[in-house]
């Protein structure tokens, strides 16, 4: 549904499925049981990348990525290097954690 398909998640409770496009800046959400995409949450940030959910659900984490570390310019760089933070039930980004380098990865436990 989106450019550059690269992390995918299921919600905790299973009933969804998360596909971060890195290309379109946004995120697709498609639900397990109709197998087909609901929603589309957009200006998740430059480059969005990796995620992971809290235990509970409420909230989505966001890598976005900075300039690649490398710096060869053939690999996906973005503007503003960070976490962006989603309320799951609304899809709406809630806050943007400005991190340096290149973030790659995110990790969430209880």
């Amino acid at each position: 549904a989106g450019k550059d398909a690269h992390s995918v998640w299921i919600t905790p409770d299973g009933k969804s499925v998360w596909v971060v496009n890195r290309l379109s800046n946004t995120i697709s959400v498609v639900e397990t049981g109709r197998d087909r995409v609901v929603r589309t949450i957009r200006k998740v940030g430059d480059k969005p990348d990796i995620l992971a959910f809290s235990p509970d659900g409420s909230k989505a984490f966001v890598t976005l990525r900075g300039k690649a570390a490398t710096g060869d310019p053939k690999l996906l760089s973005g503007s503003e290097p960070g976490l962006s933070v989603i309320d799951v039930p609304t899809g709406k980004v809630i806050a943007k954690v400005k991190l340096g380098g290149d973030p790659h990865g995110v990790g969430v436990r209880p």
